[in-house]
């Protein structure tokens, strides 16, 4: 470090220089032992998450038309997982034009009737292909209802006829928590995918 802090002592003193606009300065030999070299090699990938015990899948589903219901998607992280998941993605499609409102599940805990049991891993380094149960915990439900419920804040996205809408942004979901979508249209079914990272929580994110 004694080396390092001499080698850096003539850029730090050539920067005093050009900042303070002197032709000529003593100079010092070192600098404070407190600053410390940082080599930044690489950004964030994809693959790094394997090494922070982060797991990366995704799964989707199609919510049927039912009368005089509205159709009801969401991505849940199950009480007493254990687990912070991050929701990366949410797509949603449908045959014709129309609007969904992406928002949390309010109260916490509230599960919808139907498992679609479907996740899958977007990593194969902690993937078996002929067992995934157990392997992630996110799972993703569908429903109906009369009167849905968000929490506060929940928007609306207009999705155009015969494509997937990709909604950006990362939701963090505690256990217990979901990311519902329902479309704003009685008795009209439609398709969402949720693309979403896990890890297990840390004792201090007092994660119930």
């Amino acid at each position: 470090m004694g080396k390092f802090n001499e080698l850096l002592a003539a850029r730090y003193n050539e920067c005093v220089s050009a900042v303070l606009g002197l032709a000529e300065q003593e100079g010092v030999r070192t600098v404070a032992p407190e600053l410390m070299p940082i080599f930044v090699l690489e950004g964030e990938r994809i693959e790094h998450s394997y090494l922070k015990y982060e797991k990366k899948a995704f799964a989707g589903i199609n919510a049927p038309p039912v009368a005089a219901q509205f159709g009801l998607i969401a991505f849940l992280n199950p009480v007493g997982s254990n687990q912070i998941m991050t929701v990366e993605q949410v797509s949603v499609g449908m045959a014709a034009a129309g609007q969904v409102r992406v928002g949390i599940l309010f109260p916490r805990g509230t599960v919808l009737a139907n498992n679609a049991g479907n996740a899958g891993s977007r990593d194969t380094r902690w993937l078996d292909p002929a067992n995934i149960n157990g392997k992630c915990s996110g799972q993703i439900f569908f429903d109906s209802t009369a009167a849905p419920s968000f929490y506060a804040g929940a928007p609306t996205y207009r999705v155009p006829a015969g494509q997937m809408l990709a909604i950006p942004g990362e939701i963090v979901l505690m256990p217990g928590y979901s990311v519902m979508v329902q479309h704003t249209t009685v008795n009209l079914g439609f398709e969402a995918a949720f693309t979403w990272r896990e890890r297990a929580a840390l004792p201090e994110e007092n994660a119930p």
